[in-house]
């Protein structure tokens, strides 16, 4: 079977972050391809507002670039649901590609709120879980919980071991209004491109005034 990882969220912006957890789960997980999907309307979020659908997919264009086994998916902004939950675009994707087997990649915070997410249950039936550890004792205070769901659910859910990255999308749009360069922080181009097009309220770089 097809071994594909899917790494999904709003991207407003995408960052070093993303980059770094989907690199570790094709080396740890050996994995074939690593899906990014935006989501349009999230059940954790609502809509949008800081940047358009197409300003994210550009974007998503510059962080797929560094990686031939990257790809957009558009299975959610795509679909006629109102709220996209992830139990209904796996449940999708898994009859439309028997042969693949998907592995879910989340973050420490989603995993500890994941019982909360409409139909788990389902969600466990149709993909490998992949929660992201920072190191090995925020791996060891995560273990009884992922026994615990995997219990609970008949699920697969593994660690993923992920590099420290400290910055969120939500504070990233923060720097980049006070004028703070983020280069460093974004896949190659991103930020030349916030520029160019002035998203999150962009103001001149501290240093260039």
């Amino acid at each position: 079977m097809k071994r594909i990882g899917i790494i999904g969220g709003t991207f407003d912006p995408v960052h070093n972050g993303h980059i770094m957890l989907a690199e570790s789960a094709l080396l740890d997980y050996d994995l074939d391809m690593v899906g990014f999907m935006p989501t349009g309307v999230s059940p954790h979020k609502g809509r949008v507002k800081e940047s358009t659908l197409s300003q994210r997919l550009d974007m998503l264009k510059f962080a797929i670039a560094c990686n031939d086994k990257f790809f957009l998916m558009r299975d959610e902004i795509d679909s006629n649901d109102e709220i996209c939950f992830t139990y209904k675009t796996l449940t999708r994707l898994k009859e439309k590609h028997p042969d693949t087997h998907y592995f879910f990649i989340i973050g420490g915070d989603s995993l500890k709120d994941f019982k909360g997410w409409r139909h788990p249950e389902i969600i466990c039936k149709k993909a490998t879980i992949l929660a992201a550890v920072r190191d090995e004792i925020e791996g060891s205070s995560f273990k009884g919980i992922i026994d615990d769901l995997n219990r609970r659910f008949d699920a697969d859910i593994r660690p993923l071991k992920a590099k420290k990255f400290h910055v969120s999308s939500h504070e990233l749009r923060e720097m980049i209004k006070c004028g703070e360069n983020i280069e460093n922080l974004v896949p190659v181009g991103l930020y030349e491109y916030v520029k160019k097009n002035k998203i999150y309220g962009h103001q001149r770089d501290k240093k260039e005034t």
